[in-house]
């Protein structure tokens, strides 16, 4: 699901804008479906890492999932507040 994800982000990163160039045609963007697919990724990708922080959460997790690079920032995360 992961390799799908940044797949579908490099196509999008790729993709040109029109936008980018000429902020008062911003609609061309929203015509061509660009805007619907990049808010699309975006929410995909959010609800990808809310399961990730959600995995990490859990106390039952399995022992492979421990001090990776998720714990460490929600480690610091924690120690902030």
């Amino acid at each position: 699901r992961f390799d799908e994800l940044m797949n579908e982000s490099q196509d999008i990163l790729a993709s040109f804008f029109v936008s980018d160039f000429f902020p008062s045609l911003s609609w061309i963007d929203k015509f061509t479906g660009m805007k619907n697919k990049l808010e699309k990724n975006f929410k995909c990708l959010d609800e990808f890492y809310e399961e990730l922080i959600e995995q990490h959460h859990n106390p039952n997790r399995p022992k492979s999932m421990e001090g990776d690079m998720i714990d460490i920032l929600l480690q610091l995360r924690k120690e902030q507040s």
